[in-house]
């Protein structure tokens, strides 16, 4: 929860709902969005930007912060930018070029990236469960997120899982060879 150089309060939060989902639940929009994430920078639509506001500031709406991090100060409470780090350039036009220097320093100091990357090991840990998960739908879901195929796809990729599939008769190359 850096301070910024106006004075303001900057924190990140994690929106990994999807990951509990993925897991937990076993929903299907859960597992894709768990398999498509294949490295750290992946992460940044879920890494949200949060400001830390005076408590008795107008339309608070006030953001939860990640389990296991430190308390704000007594007399200020996060509250959700509405910004992500995926979006993090939107955000110049709302703070100053100071602040944004800092918020950048910040989010691409050591501390933060080895979080990030402790959280990426965490998407993978869940990834392989997912592959060898005893149920065969849900492991099906899994292996075709992770190949980047969706059921209903006709063939528009261009991955070695398409090569031959799904093509009109007359057209693949394992007919034109018979």
């Amino acid at each position: 929860m850096p301070q910024l150089p106006s004075g303001r309060h900057f924190a990140v939060d994690f929106d990994l709902g999807w990951l509990a989902s993925a897991l937990d639940e076993l929903t299907p929009s859960g597992i894709v969005a768990t398999m498509s994430v294949k490295s750290v920078k992946d992460l940044e639509p879920y890494t949200r930007l949060l400001w830390l506001t005076p408590k008795n500031a107008e339309d608070n709406q006030t953001t939860p912060c990640l389990q296991g991090s430190l308390t704000p100060p007594a007399d200020l409470t996060p509250m959700w930018s509405g910004r992500t780090m995926a979006t993090l350039d939107e955000l110049a036009s709302e703070t100053t070029e100071d602040d944004m220097t800092a918020i950048r320093e910040f989010l691409q100091s050591d501390r933060f990236q080895q979080t990030l990357k402790g959280l990426f090991e965490d998407v993978v840990e869940v990834q392989e469960e997912l592959v060898r998960h005893p149920n065969l739908t849900v492991r099906t879901q899994a292996a075709w997120a992770k190949m980047d195929v969706h059921p209903l796809q006709t063939g528009e990729s261009e991955g070695p899982f398409w090569k031959g599939a799904f093509e009109p008769p007359g057209t693949t190359s394992h007919e034109e060879t018979s």
